[in-house]
Formats: structure tokens, sequence, C-alpha cells
């Protein structure tokens, strides 16, 4: 394992950072092997001392414009961090404190760095109790270094935070207009919470009908049409629902499959918008009807859905025994091609769930199965809406290493990948959005952002709202020392603000 890849999962209780002793005299060290870089620093200030007089972080400054706060002054004031400690409650410490000396704002590392200061904490102890690497931590905090994935579920354990209080998660809700990707949101939220017995103000559909309504739902899915899927889905349920309701006793498994899968398009889209929580309710939903249905591939693709949000949220142990589990369901179905897409689309969000852990042989053997399992017409046939197929294989076989911080390794396994025209726009988008993370590994910028433009042509919704898009467009505007046209209209395209 790489020296500053987090380790997962921390043992323990969750970090109070009231209770890690800050900078006061004594040092916490770090042993020098971890980076080759690491060397003996001179103390910082105390926290607590007063800047020099007259300076812009004095109390005079403080007074004449708060928005100019450096996290460094803002944590030392003692006027200022009630306020900071209510906005952290009310969510909105961003606002205040997710900002970098350089200008650059709304980054993920900017709101690590304001809520460890927030709390008192320095580098070295947030790094021992995340287990993840000083060095890691430090570049990321300067943004010199995109939080990966890993990187940012390991601290916001570590921070007794959400993940989505450090990607600032969902980015434009608060701005969604009637033409807004995010304004069908709402609805779908009222029909979440109406659940199984909603209202309606005409006649009831019937299943038929609302079956062929899901096969255009799932093509709106794999083309990554996630704001029109949310769009159609309150509907959808309600009517579900009541049909389940009124049918006889016979018909209502298949019934409950129907919404299980309505279920299913609502967690992967809501969850691709940045509307975790919702995404969960979904999950639970997706998981419970598939339960009630006579269909063991529906309930494994409801645990291989629920897998995926367990890999968002860094539950990635747990998230590999939901795969086994998975795979019992897929194992009680008879053999059929369908069969063979489920569990192959299992093995490769199992390699995902072993890389993020990295352990990168597991990964590679997920891989290999998963490869195994490859047959003509997979890509066409889109079996419960897995989008398996040799084509998302090999997308897999680059992004394994990316999750591994391999930027050169995932490079090199992209060389040799042509992606069929046929590939799914949500599985094609995902490939350019890990080669630009990859290219800005391997060192080559100009090359992450054309990937990332390619990204945005193919699945233009999955880009604007993927979080790694954003940690990527925040380094290369900060490596970069003259920001270019295509860069700034990029990142004013997908919300990034400078």
């Amino acid at each position: 394992m790489r020296p500053d890849h987090p380790i997962p999962e921390p043992p323990g209780q969750a970090l109070d950072l009231r209770r890690i002793p800050v900078r006061s005299g004594a040092r916490l060290e770090i042993d020098p092997s971890e980076c080759k870089r690491s060397r003996h620093r001179a103390p910082c200030r105390v926290v607590g001392r007063h800047p020099p007089p007259g300076s812009r972080h004095s109390a005079a400054g403080l007074g004449r414009d708060c928005r100019s706060l450096r996290p460094w002054a803002a944590t030392r004031s003692p006027h200022l961090l009630p306020s900071l400690r209510m906005s952290l409650m009310c969510g909105s410490y961003s606002a205040k404190l997710g900002f970098m000396a350089n200008g650059t704002k709304h980054s993920i590392g900017a709101r690590i760095a304001a809520l460890r200061k927030l709390h008192g904490a320095t580098q070295h102890a947030l790094a021992l109790r995340a287990n993840v690497s000083y060095s890691l931590l430090r570049k990321v905090e300067r943004g010199e270094r995109p939080a990966s994935p890993t990187f940012v579920a390991a601290v916001a354990r570590a921070l007794s935070v959400n993940v989505t209080d450090l990607t600032e998660q969902p980015y434009d809700a608060r701005e969604a207009r009637p033409e807004s990707e995010q304004a069908g949101v709402p609805a779908l939220r009222q029909a979440l919470v109406e659940g199984a017995d909603p209202e309606l103000d005409c006649e009831p559909r019937p299943l038929a009908e609302l079956r062929r309504e899901l096969g255009v739902i799932k093509e709106l899915d794999r083309r990554t049409k996630h704001a029109e899927v949310v769009r159609a889905l309150p509907d959808v349920l309600r009517h579900l629902h009541r049909a389940c309701n009124d049918t006889r006793a016979a018909d209502r498994p298949a019934a409950h499959e129907l919404i299980s899968s309505a279920y299913a398009f609502a967690v992967i889209s809501l969850y691709r918008l940045g509307h975790l929580d919702l995404a969960h309710l979904a999950d639970e939903r997706s998981r419970a009807t598939a339960g009630q249905g006579d269909d063991p591939l529906r309930a494994a693709v409801a645990e291989w859905n629920h897998a995926l949000i367990l890999l968002f949220d860094g539950s990635y142990r747990i998230g590999l025994r939901s795969i086994d589990r998975s795979m019992n369901y897929a194992g009680q179905g008879a053999a059929s091609p369908a069969t063979t897409a489920v569990r192959g689309a299992l093995h490769l969000r199992a390699a995902m769930l072993a890389a993020r852990t990295g352990n990168a042989d597991l990964a590679d053997t997920h891989i290999a199965e998963a490869a195994d399992l490859v047959a003509p017409g997979q890509e066409v046939a889109n079996f419960y809406g897995t989008k398996f197929s040799g084509a998302n294989v090999a997308i897999h076989r680059v992004a394994v290493p990316v999750e591994l911080s391999d930027g050169t390794t995932a490079v090199t396994r992209a060389s040799g990948i042509r992606l069929p025209s046929d590939t799914a726009p949500s599985r094609a988008g995902h490939y350019w959005i890990d080669l630009a993370r990859a290219w800005l590994l391997h060192g080559d910028r100009s090359r992450a952002l054309d990937s990332l433009q390619q990204a945005r042509k193919i699945a233009p919704q999955l880009t604007r709202y993927h979080p790694q898009v954003h940690e990527t467009v925040h380094a290369l505007a900060i490596s970069d020392s003259r920001s270019t046209h295509s860069l700034s209209h990029f990142a004013a395209w997908c919300g990034v603000r400078n």
C-alpha cells in the first residue's frame, strides 16, 4: 500500500477533537519513514495567541470585514469562535471558512482545514486519527493534491461529519430554478415521504403501462438524464403503490418488483445529483420491496445499489458484505444471460470497494472474475439497469488504479482501450472522469482537462455534479500559475467557484 493512501474505517470511537492536544509547546510527531519529505519543523504559533497589532488578523481588521477572514485568524478570535461553531451546526460553515489563503473557495481541502481549525486540532492529530498520511493531508488542505473519495471518507469519519459536509453536495440545490436540473427533487422528495399510501388526482394506471414507463426511465438512466428521471418518478411511484394496493394478492410480488425497480432508479439519480439523504431513503425502500417480490435477481440488484451508497460513505467492508449477499441472491436464480450480467456487475462493484480498502490484489481478482462473465449482447440488453459489458469491465480496470492513487498504471491501461460506440453514456462518462483524475496524478494537466471536456460532451449531468470533477478542477486551477480560458469556462459550467 502506498504511504499516502488512507486506510478506511479506522478502529475505535469517533474522533473528539476537543480531546486532542493543540500545539502548546509539545508537538505531535510522526514517523519520518511515512513520507520522504517529513522533517522536524519549528513549532507553530500557539492557539489563542493574539496576532501582531495592526495586522490584517488583528481585532480591528476583523471588525472591518469578516468576509476577509483567514482560517488562522478565525480560530483564534474569541469573538468569532461561538458564531463559527453555530455556523457548523447550521451547515453554513463553508461560507465563513470554506476558502484558502490563495483565494480558491469551496474546495474539500479548504473545508477540512476549516473544520480542523474550528475544533482546535493540528494536522498531525487529524492525520493520526483518520489514518492518513500527514503529508497528504497537508497537500490536500493547501490544494496541491485533490482529495480522493477514500481520503474524504476517512477524514469525514475522523471529524464526525458526513461526507457531504466536505463535498458540499448537492451543489446548486439552493439555487434550483424552474429550468434547473434540481427542480424535480422536491416533488420526488414528497413522493418518498408519502410512501405506500399516496393520494392520486386521476384514475390509477394499469401495471402494464407503468412497466413500459419504467422502460423509458431505464433508458434515461443509461444516458445519465438524471434530472429527467427525477421528474418522471413521482407520478410513477404513486401509481405503482396504488396499483400494488389494489391488485390481487397473487399479482403483488410482480408489483413489488416494479416498485423496487422504480426506487432503484431514484437511488441512482438522487445519488448523482448529490441528494445522499434522499438516496438513502430510496435505497431502503428498494431493498424492502425487492424482498417482497419473487425475483432473486431484483433482490441482488437492490443490494448492488446499497453497496454504491456504502461506497460513497466509506463503509467499504460493509459494502463487500453486501456484495456477498447479492451473490447469494443471484445464485438462487436459474442460469441465464441476466444472471450472468448481474453477477458480473457485482464483481465490478466489489472491485471498486476492494480498491478503496487499498487491496489491489482483491480488486484485480474481481475484475478478472467479471471479465470471465462477459458475453455478446449485454450492452444492448442492459439487464436490470446494470450496464454490464466488456467495455464496462475495461472501464473498471482503469478505475481501480485511480482509486489506489496510481495514475501511471491507469493511463497505461487506458492506452489500449477504445470504447465501442454503443457504450452506455453513464459508463463512458465515468471512464473519462477517472482518466482525468489519472492524468492529474500522472502530472499531465492538459490531458486531464481534455478528459473532463470529453466527459462533459458524453454525460453532462454526471460530469457537472460529480465531486471528483470539482476536486480535479480545483487542483488544476491551483497548480497552474495562470488559468486558461477553457479551464475557467469549464469551472463556471460545473459550478466551481473561484
